[in-house]
């Protein structure tokens, strides 16, 4: 099994620009992921992973279906 991290696996974009900005204590116009969210996907080696992470305030940024793998 591999554990997959969810925000990860979203586009870099966002944890670039925002990446010192914990989850709970965003500002209220700055897109932050949902800190409800589950953070861990455990799916065997050869499986897919399906993520459903929720970003809020996202305004006129947008998030993107990248596929990649990150090992």
């Amino acid at each position: 099994m591999r554990k997959l991290c969810c925000p990860a696996l979203l586009p870099y974009l966002i944890l670039l620009i925002f990446k010192d900005i914990p989850c709970h204590v965003c500002a209220k116009d700055k897109p932050y992921f949902d800190p409800a969210s589950d953070t861990e996907v455990t799916v065997p080696a050869t499986g897919a992973a399906y993520l459903h992470c929720k970003v809020h305030n996202l305004g006129k940024v947008e998030v993107h279906n990248l596929r990649y793998f990150i090992p």
